[in-house]
């Protein structure tokens, strides 16, 4: 008999045992003991056939007809599988709610191979409600027992139970570990398997993470990478954000116009497939590049576009830029009420969504708004609290950026704190010298 029988036959045998009531202790004696017992249910090959008989006598089950009954057992686990595809349609279309309510009307034992897709699915259901620690122990369970059967390495619930790992390592500001956990989705994750969508999502969250954390050349080389695979990807989401990316990276490289190119190519995707969140970030982002280019009318269109399609979106952390960069915009036409404005709106949707970079840049900005109206004290509150964020999560780039702007302030209210300031700058610009710039 093959592993994979054997695995299989064990289940079978426990879930006899189960159904009779019976623990492994009660059907122990001198001829089997509860490791013995233990061993077949979990279809380890070094069991001998005369003690798996001998138990499968003991449930009332007869050798000669198991093979039938394997058959019975895997129809229903067919039938299993088909109802879970379902499942996950409706987690992914319908909401985490109706997802539950259908999980919770299949009771399989967690040794059951479809258990870790189980497990997944539950998990996929907690991230939506944004219930990251529940989340995160489905997908660590789903790990657990994918690796406990080797069969079950070819279906991908690994790299994508690590792929979502990470993405709640994101959300909950912690990029360097979203990082690794990303890698090691790529490093497990088994080409020519199920879930094959998989594998470009965990290459492109890798270069989100990259440019997140500053390290532009990098998620560049990945990106290219990626883009001479494009027309394998089936995945519409991650080719648009693909766009988004390379729009962004041109616009660090300061490569303004191919810049708006690929924004404006995004745009276009993300039309014709109705997509509306990649649309609002790709209108974002040309909007921003527009900011770099000087052209504040085009910029200040791209954001209320961005605006108008607020009624779609499901993902309330992603206002925070558009409202900063708006903010930004009304700032350089000396609008300093509606800048105070639309930077105010920025704060308390970031204060809501828990997104610290996008919520520091907010900061950043309202600090620029008091700063250029010469209002000093005012920019004190929102720069010393940026600085506080910065270095509370390791945001390097941010930390130096405001330490100019609170050097400013300083300088002639306060030579103590300006002297304080400098210092600080000396060791940050070391710091990112020695390559430890985060954002």
């Amino acid at each position: 008999m093959t592993h994979l029988n054997m695995i299989k036959l064990g289940e079978l045998l426990r879930k006899k045992r189960k159904e009779l009531g019976l623990r492994m202790e009660d059907l122990a004696d001198e001829q089997i003991s509860p490791s013995t017992i233990s061993n077949i249910e979990r279809g380890m090959p070094n069991v001998n056939d005369e003690k798996v008989n001998y138990f499968a006598n003991k449930l009332g089950l007869c050798l000669e007809k198991l093979p039938e009954l394997m058959i019975e057992e895997k129809e229903k686990e067919e039938k299993i599988k088909t109802r879970l595809i379902y499942i996950e349609n409706i987690i992914d279309l319908m909401g985490a709610d109706k997802g539950l309510e259908q999980l919770k009307t299949i009771s399989i034992h967690s040794s059951h191979p479809l258990a870790a897709v189980i497990y997944f699915l539950k998990g996929k259901c907690y991230f939506q409600k944004k219930n990251w620690q529940k989340a995160q122990n489905y997908f660590f369970e789903s790990i657990r027992l994918v690796e406990r059967t080797a069969e079950l390495k070819q279906t991908n619930i690994k790299a994508g139970s690590l792929n979502e790992i990470a993405r709640i390592l994101y959300f909950i500001n912690d990029l360097d570990q979203a990082l690794k956990y990303v890698d090691e989705g790529l490093e497990v994750f088994v080409e020519g398997g199920e879930r094959c969508y998989y594998k470009h999502v965990l290459l492109v969250c890798k270069v989100i993470y990259l440019e997140k954390l500053n390290r532009t050349e990098e998620a560049l080389r990945w990106l290219d990478a990626m883009w001479s695979q494009i027309h394998e990807i089936e995945n519409i989401e991650v080719i648009l954000t693909m766009y988004e990316m390379r729009a962004i990276i041109l616009q660090k490289l300061k490569l303004l116009e191919e810049s708006v190119s690929y924004a404006q190519k995004g745009i276009e995707l993300a039309r014709i497939n109705k997509m509306y969140e990649r649309s609002f970030e790709l209108w974002t982002t040309l909007g921003s590049t527009y900011i770099k280019l000087g052209d504040l009318d085009e910029a200040e269109n791209c954001f209320l576009t961005a605006l108008n399609l607020k009624e779609k979106m499901r993902k309330e952390y992603l206002y925070i830029s558009v409202y900063t960069q708006l903010g930004l915009v009304y700032l350089e036409q000396n609008k300093w009420c509606q800048a105070q404005s639309v930077l105010e709106e920025a704060l308390q949707i970031g204060q809501r969504t828990n997104n610290a970079l996008r919520f520091n840049e907010a900061l950043i900005a309202l600090g620029d708004c008091f700063l250029k109206q010469g209002l000093i004290n005012e920019a004190l509150v929102p720069y010393s609290r940026a600085l506080e964020q910065s270095q509370q999560h390791g945001f390097h780039n941010q930390e130096h950026e405001v330490l100019i702007k609170l050097g400013q302030c300083w300088e002639k209210k306060d030579p103590e704190q300006f002297r304080k300031c400098v210092e600080r700058l000396y060791h940050v610009e070391v710091l990112l010298l020695k390559g430890g710039e985060q954002v």
